[in-house]
């Protein structure tokens, strides 16, 4: 018995080591006050296995420059360019952990002696841990996806260890070089930014299309190709009885439902929806018209609108003809 109970705590050690050892960083909360602002990435390495691992500066190397920017409301915006990517400014979200305390008090146990037992654990005002989104859903470099950064006073860093299926150490430190929540430091040292794409829509740039050929509407299709820089959309439809191919310029405006689940997007007076997630922003959008549900198919690569609307209207008088 005595020897099970010892494989069980170890057991339990080594796998507290192996998280610890998996992801950690240095600590040191702050209040929101001196969190928010703006940081330059300063340090993103990646080490290997071995004795003769190498580390590798990918800032360096791949030419890196990035800031985040901390807002106090939940929102910030992410900048980045690398020698193989052009510069981009994204709108973020960002959530905050806040450090703990333990509440003791002393007592006298069974035996007489002394002992200190946790009352209780307040949440403090000092913040610890931020998490950044992109909207993108993955978790990949700084700048895309998200990252888990521990607050150690004026630096965001965290760190993961090469440990099961990860072939690389990764270590990532950003470090506050202005108090400002919006972008004028960032634009004084790289000068003329691009605008930042919406948070909520940044994902739907491109094409959508849907075949309406099955229901009942007058419409045969319709494709929208979405601007997101000028937030407006070339509108390209036809409808069953000439399937002529028409087109307009439209605006694309958006809102959330109240409890930020629904996303309802207006590409000019066609109305469409769209589940929200701000950890994973849609891509794309629905609508339902006659207890039908249309889903928009978003088109990637090299798309082709006039042999995609070909072949919708190939199809439809192929079942025209069947009737």
């Amino acid at each position: 018995m005595k020897k099970l109970l010892s494989l069980v705590l170890t057991a339990a050690l080594c796998l507290t080591a192996v998280f610890v050892l998996t992801a950690c960083y240095a600590s040191k909360p702050v209040l929101m006050e001196d969190l928010v602002g703006t940081y330059q990435l300063t340090k993103f390495t990646r080490t290997g296995t071995g004795e003769n691992a190498e580390t590798h500066d990918l800032i360096a190397e791949k030419g890196i420059v990035a800031y985040l920017v901390v807002g106090a409301d939940g929102k910030g915006y992410y900048v980045y360019k690398d020698n193989d990517v052009e510069l981009y400014v994204k709108e973020v979200r960002i959530e905050y952990d806040y450090a703990t305390e333990d509440v003791t008090e002393e007592y006298v146990d069974d035996q007489g002696n002394t002992q200190t037992r946790i009352v209780e654990t307040k949440t403090t005002d000092l913040i610890d841990e931020i998490r950044y989104y992109t909207g993108d859903g993955s978790a990949t470099h700084p700048g895309g996806g998200h990252e888990n950064l521990g607050v150690n006073g004026a630096i965001l860093n965290f760190y993961y260890a090469a440990i099961f299926q990860r072939k690389e150490s990764q270590s990532v430190e950003y470090k506050k070089v202005d108090k400002a929540v919006d972008l004028s430091y960032v634009q004084g040292k790289l000068g003329q930014l691009p605008a930042a794409t919406a948070y909520e829509v940044q994902r739907m740039g491109g094409w959508h299309t849907v075949d309406e050929s099955y229901d009942s509407s007058e419409i045969l299709y319709r494709a929208y190709n979405v601007d997101l820089a000028t937030m407006t959309a070339t509108y390209y439809y036809a409808t069953k009885q000439d399937k002529i191919m028409q087109q307009s310029q439209v605006a694309l405006t958006y809102s959330l439902s109240d409890d930020g689940t629904t996303l309802n997007v207006n590409l000019g007076d066609e109305q469409y929806t769209a589940y929200y997630n701000y950890q994973n922003v849609p891509s794309s959008f629905s609508r339902t018209s006659e207890a039908v549900s249309f889903f928009f198919d978003r088109q990637t690569g090299q798309f082709d609108l006039t042999q995609w609307a070909s072949n919708v209207v190939e199809a439809y008088e192929s079942m025209q003809n069947l009737d």
